[in-house]
């Protein structure tokens, strides 16, 4: 929609199109804002797929030595881009205190299944 762009204008004049007029219709219809859901829903989609993958491969996951504190930002992470999608529901308001003693010491555990544990609680 760039009127910058000599494609767009050689585009709007091959047709006989304003920019101008194509641009005042999709806002007017709210176009570009549901182009904008549809691009922020994609991301999200993306953002659960590369967790579910980074779960799956942990799966076979031996126990470790881990930071709590990683497991838990790592469980809100996927939670907030897995949860509340629906219109009216939003993650992001929902307040999570994360107050760790300082130089927590890692605990041996499957991290893995520690992050889903918190996940499904959440």
């Amino acid at each position: 929609l760039s009127p910058d762009l000599p494609g767009n204008i050689e585009t709007a004049k091959k047709i006989g199109v304003s920019l101008e007029l194509v641009r005042s219709y999709l806002i007017e219809r709210k176009i570009l804002t549901m182009v904008e859901e549809i691009k922020e829903a994609g991301t999200r989609a993306a953002k659960v797929v590369v967790n579910m993958l980074n779960f799956s491969r942990k799966s076979g996951d031996k126990k470790d030595f881990c930071s709590i504190p990683e497991i838990v930002a790592r469980a809100i992470a996927t939670a907030d881009s897995d949860l509340c999608n629906e219109e009216g529901c939003d993650f992001s308001k929902i307040n999570f205190v994360q107050d760790f003693q300082k130089e927590l010491p890692h605990v041996l555990c499957y991290s893995s299944a520690l992050e889903q544990v918190l996940f499904n609680l959440m």
